[in-house]
């Protein structure tokens, strides 16, 4: 398994949080990898389609790496009913 890099997308200027970005080690992050903030609409864009900060427009860095591990999904089998017994019981003969 694959652990994914996340990190804080932050203004230069007025250092609010937009969101965060995730990705695999060795991809390209891109804007498909953005996660907004709670309390925001979306990724601002610039001109040139960059990211930047959606309180005031400044310019974003990305802040604090951290190495995350995914989810794993995990299923299990039909659920037996009740309790066994202490003692099995005999077979009649």
């Amino acid at each position: 398994m694959r652990s994914l890099l996340r990190a804080d997308v932050k203004c230069y200027l007025c250092g609010f949080v937009s969101g965060q970005i995730e990705g695999q080690i060795g991809d390209r992050m891109t804007l498909q990898n953005f996660r907004a903030a709670p309390n925001t609409d979306g990724p601002r864009l610039t001109a040139k389609g960059r990211i930047c900060c959606t309180r005031c427009g400044g310019g974003v860095f990305l802040d604090e790496w951290e190495r995350v591990r995914p989810l794993e999904v995990v299923t299990f089998g039909p659920a037996k009913r009740g309790r066994p017994r202490k003692h099995p019981l005999q077979a009649a003969s």
